[in-house]
């Protein structure tokens, strides 16, 4: 019994003086905010790590302006190009997928999140498909609390739930918008009717897309 009464004044203690600082942390957030982009991390870390000494420990004026300009060349060509080509090449891998590519980012980019363990077979790709949707799906909360958005905001916010990105729970108004974005991202019912529901159809595009 002492053990655990203990142990939960520690647990108290840590929830009421020590999280809050570390959330609060701006390092910290940096730091997860890099962890959580792989391409973004590495590129701060070769041109701390490896570029800034290569030009600050220059041998002249001419050396350290051609170390400069190679680093921000490779900066250039290796880290802000598949920000350009990425919806490139989605935009031209969805034309197996569907014919509605009026934009870079088609709503049927997002069927390329589906595992590709969903691709074994037209059962397997409607289960991938029913999953995806199930993350636009807030009917249970907006018939809990009566389509009122501040109270389905403070209820994402106190269960630590990641069905809304941390963006959209700001306010009552990024909440709404949130809900009704991923509302039409998931929302699969064109692509289908376009594809007569055949699932072994848009199983087979899919696949070639991936490819």
């Amino acid at each position: 019994m002492r053990v655990s009464r203990f142990q939960n004044n520690i647990d108290i203690h840590n929830k009421n003086t020590l999280e809050p600082n570390f959330k609060g942390n701006p390092i910290v957030g940096l730091a997860t905010y890099l962890d959580e982009r792989v391409l973004l991390g590495k590129a701060v870390l070769d041109v701390t790590a490896l570029d800034a000494p290569q030009i600050i420990m220059a041998n002249n004026g001419e050396e350290r302006r051609e170390k400069f300009n190679k680093a921000s060349f490779s900066f250039v060509l290796g880290y802000l190009s598949p920000l350009v080509t990425l919806p490139l090449t989605n935009r031209l891998g969805m034309k197996y997928v569907a014919k509605l590519t009026k934009s870079f980012f088609a709503k049927e980019n997002s069927l390329i999140e589906i595992s590709n363990k969903y691709l074994i077979s037209s059962k397997a790709i409607k289960q991938g498909m029913e999953e995806l949707s199930k993350k636009s799906d807030f009917t249970d909360l907006l018939e809990k609390f009566g389509y009122d958005y501040e109270k389905i905001r403070l209820d994402l916010i106190n269960t630590n739930s990641d069905r809304l990105p941390k963006k959209y729970l700001k306010s009552a108004q990024k909440t709404e918008e949130g809900i009704k974005k991923l509302s039409q991202k998931y929302n699969f019912k064109e692509l289908l009717e376009n594809n007569n529901y055949d699932y072994e159809k848009i199983r087979k595009k899919l696949i070639n897309a991936k490819n």
